[in-house]
């Protein structure tokens, strides 16, 4: 297992606790592992919609015909 030195806290509320709870059972996993999980796949699901909204950025910008102020 890989060591982790760093610790994080935050307050929450008690039904933000119990979702932790019944989401880290669902896992088989330790609360801090559910609360790991969801924030590293949080953070994979951004970077793949900002990765597709850069792309389509590029490509509607591909696709504008040249104007005289995009040619000089």
């Amino acid at each position: 297992m890989k060591k982790r030195p760093e610790t994080f806290k935050f307050r929450l509320s008690d039904d933000e606790r119990r979702a932790i709870a019944d989401l880290a059972a669902r896992l088989s996993r330790s609360q801090s592992d559910a609360v790991r999980f969801v924030v590293i796949e949080a953070s994979r699901q951004l970077a793949q919609a900002d990765s597709k909204t850069e792309s389509a950025v590029f490509d509607s910008l591909a696709d504008k015909p040249k104007t005289a102020s995009t040619t000089r």
